[in-house]
């Protein structure tokens, strides 16, 4: 749920409504509507804000998927206010040891990936790595996913070495979680050819 049980003002209406909206926001990014999406996480948006004010978890977590969508439109001015604001807030209300701190800081660095910042984009995966590995143990897909945005990152700046071995983490983890046949599992091994090709070990390219 986008509110919490606890969280004072749950169960009532207005938060009910706030609910649905982000729910059917969600609904419609996961088809790829993003438009339809967009407007029902404002209208999920404008309820929480009136009812909790700008730094509250739930308007935090809005405001991070509202990011996601607005990234994926190419809106990277906007996906970028969006993510430091949900990310302030999630620092502040739930502290650094909590996972959607880290989600926050791993998606904030995938955009400043996007963006070329590659310094900001390695600081802010390393912080989300350490996170995960904290509150989650090293044996999650989570913290492999923190890997494998590290190997991209590094393979993007040739660091070769360090892109290697972060994603030979990644590989490990989501073969042993997720199996041989997985998407993800699919992904990084796609990912780990691409690193064996550009430091000329064609064969385990293969």
């Amino acid at each position: 749920a986008v509110v919490s049980t606890q969280s004072t003002g749950a169960g009532t209406p207005q938060v009910d409504l706030a609910q649905s909206y982000h729910d059917i926001g969600y609904l419609f990014t996961t088809l790829g509507k993003y438009p339809e999406a967009i407007e029902k996480y404002k209208q999920a948006l404008t309820v929480l804000t009136n009812l909790f004010g700008d730094n509250h978890p739930s308007v935090a977590t809005v405001k991070n998927n509202f990011a996601w969508v607005m990234f994926r439109l190419g809106k990277f001015s906007l996906a970028k206010e969006h993510y430091e604001s949900s990310l302030k807030v999630r620092r502040q209300v739930l502290g650094m040891e909590h996972s959607d701190t880290a989600r926050s800081l791993h998606e904030l660095a995938e955009l400043y990936h996007k963006l070329g910042d590659y310094n900001k984009s390695e600081q802010m995966n390393k912080e989300a790595l350490k996170i995960r590995v904290s509150i989650l143990t090293s044996y999650h897909v989570d913290v492999a996913r923190s890997n494998q945005a590290l190997a991209v990152l590094y393979l993007t700046k040739g660091k070769y070495t360090d892109s290697e071995k972060h994603q030979n983490k990644a590989l490990s983890l989501l073969e042993s979680l997720l199996g041989d046949m997985h998407p993800k599992t699919a992904e990084a091994i796609h990912v780990y050819a691409t690193i064996m090709y550009k430091i000329g070990r064609y064969n385990s390219a293969i």
